[in-house]
């Protein structure tokens, strides 16, 4: 929950996701981390599912890769939608991943929400840790943007030049 009572991650209208996703990606480029935002929002005329699908190019040439599948609830032009599945990677461009958030069904857990943490020099990704967040706790990707941003500035020394 957030501070106001409201379940971040409850059901919302269509065009305030897409209000709100302008808004936090707008701070972030107007701070200067976002250089670009390529994600769009596709309907899927199959399964009726609203998709986030794209790219958000960011300083020391991290791109991050948003993968999001949202349910439209009622028939409106402008549903309510509720996010089924999301997948939230930060990677170095031309390196691997170092940060990645989805909830993609893993063993041992108490639900899907969970965190991969890795090298960015390891493109096998070997390494990887995977810690468990919980649905009280997993990101939304204005989140997961501000946790690149601190990532980038503690390893900047440490990055290739681009």
């Amino acid at each position: 929950m957030s501070p106001d009572g409201c379940d971040k991650h409850g059901p919302n209208r269509l065009s305030r996701h897409r209000r709100i996703h302008q808004t936090v990606m707008g701070r972030y480029r107007d701070e200067g981390f976002v250089r670009e935002d390529v994600v769009d929002y596709e309907m899927d005329p199959g399964t009726g599912l609203v998709h986030l699908r794209g790219r958000i190019l960011c300083l020391g040439g991290i791109i991050i890769d948003v993968a999001k599948a949202m349910l439209p609830i009622g028939d409106s032009v402008d549903p309510e939608v509720q996010t089924i599945h999301y997948s939230y990677a930060a990677r170095v461009q031309g390196h691997g991943c170092f940060l990645r958030y989805d909830n993609s069904p893993h063993h041992g857990h108490q639900d899907p929400h969970h965190r991969h943490v890795g090298d960015w020099r390891d493109l096998a990704g070997a390494g990887e840790q995977i810690q468990w967040v919980g649905r009280a706790n997993w990101p939304t990707l204005g989140d997961v943007v501000s946790e690149a941003r601190d990532w980038y500035w503690a390893h900047y020394d440490e990055l290739p030049e681009t």
